[in-house]
């Protein structure tokens, strides 16, 4: 049953607040949104961050081995474990899956372990909550790198493993957007849930896990986190936290989606690579991947011709920094192509041996693997439906997947 969608609301209803908004203190520039009717505030409201390092003086972990035991011979969840320049970092006294040491700093996180930089698993978990990542995102990712190359740690590599880019829409109440239309909505993904709280509307999400979009009521979320209010009040610009509505649209991007961007300069890994990405990412995620219309959407004709509404084209608006020129493609395989060759030709070696053949008649060796691989390979494609399958599913498992979300 298709709903007639209500009023689009203009400009002057969008925002009766005529001048710009505070301005978030972890991005350039002057400008957070092209239309001067409207007070936004963008920023990052989640990074994660995985570090590959590699330790030329241990003391650090000593020191954490120890007192994580210490700890533990007593009924404390946790314990002042490091007060030093910008930090008073406490130790908690269990550890993670991947990681044997979690030290916490309000809502910064810091998990540590004794890994080789070599491996899979990185040795350095950096994960920087809501307040602190609108607050001074970058300049506690660069005091966290500092705390960690005084305490001995070489960084080696480095990779972005999820951020959230959010944009607040000051005086803007979602409940009079009608974003609740899944008939309204252009997306590359299906899933779509729409989210209500005494009949009322608090937000909607489009997608999950590697890309999601959610827009949502930032004012309600607020009244269950006394400990932000004054803070985001500060950011909004206004008295109280609940003054007016305020309208989020947040963007979730984890590494399995970072990792498929590239430019000129290269893929996102490092936050200095974020840094750059910023504005693409917001232009891919609000132009390319989601869509919000004017008029339900015809899908049996060009999607693409349909009008955005006067609400997605100030999202679209909102500025970040970085060069435009990053591009979403296709991802880079991430198994090691060689490795793989070398057990194929191991593996095949086995083989010739078990027929006895001559270790030096290099000819016959490689004649023989060939027959083996092509009469295997057509006695398996006789099933050819099995053998496409299973071909698509090693393809998406070499594309498409990572192994461990770092």
């Amino acid at each position: 049953m298709n709903v007639k969608p209500k009023p689009k609301p203009s400009k002057e209803v969008i925002s009766k607040l005529g001048e710009k908004g505070p301005q978030t203190r972890i991005t350039c520039g002057p400008t957070v949104v092209q239309q001067d009717l409207l007070r936004v505030h963008r920023g990052l409201d989640m990074l994660k961050v995985s570090f590959w390092v590699e330790w030329y003086d241990e003391t650090l972990l000593d020191d954490l081995d120890r007192r994580k035991r210490e700890l533990q011979t007593t009924d404390f969840d946790s314990e002042v474990f490091i007060k030093e320049h910008y930090w008073e970092w406490n130790l908690l006294r269990s550890g993670t899956k991947h990681f044997n040491y979690r030290l916490v700093s309000g809502d910064v996180k810091l998990m540590i372990n004794r890994r080789k930089a070599e491996g899979t698993v990185p040795t350095v978990r950096l994960e920087i909550g809501s307040l602190s990542a609108q607050a001074n995102c970058f300049t506690i990712y660069e005091q966290v790198v500092f705390f960690l190359e005084s305490h001995g740690a070489k960084i080696v590599k480095e990779h972005i493993s999820e951020v959230h880019l959010a944009a607040d829409f000051i005086g803007l109440d979602i409940k009079k957007l009608y974003v609740e239309s899944r008939d309204n909505w252009i997306a590359r993904s299906t899933t779509f849930s729409v989210f209500f709280k005494h009949w009322k509307l608090t937000g909607v999400s489009i997608g999950k896990g590697d890309l999601m979009m959610r827009i949502y009521d930032k004012v309600l979320e607020l009244g269950h986190a006394g400990h932000k209010q004054e803070v985001f009040a500060e950011l909004w610009g206004v008295e109280k936290y609940n003054d007016l509505p305020v309208t989020r649209v947040e963007y979730q991007l984890r590494r399995a989606t970072l990792r498929q961007f590239s430019g000129e300069v290269g893929t996102i890994n490092t936050v200095k690579d974020l840094l750059f990405a910023l504005k693409s990412l917001w232009n891919y995620c609000t132009q390319d991947w989601s869509r919000f219309t004017e008029t339900i959407v015809n899908r049996n004709h060009n999607q693409s011709k349909a009008k955005i509404s006067e609400f997605w084209e100030a999202v679209q608006s909102v500025v970040w920094t970085g060069v435009h020129e990053f591009q979403r493609g296709k991802v880079i395989a991430h198994k090691d192509i060689d490795a793989l060759r070398k057990q194929a030709r191991g593996i095949l070696m086995s083989i010739c041996a078990a027929f006895g053949m001559d270790s030096g008649d290099i000819k016959t060796i490689t004649d023989v693997a060939h027959v083996i691989i092509e009469t295997d390979l057509q006695e398996f494609f006789k099933d050819q439906e099995e053998f496409i399958k299973r071909m698509d599913k090693k393809k998406t498992a070499i594309f498409n997947k990572c192994d461990i979300p770092f």
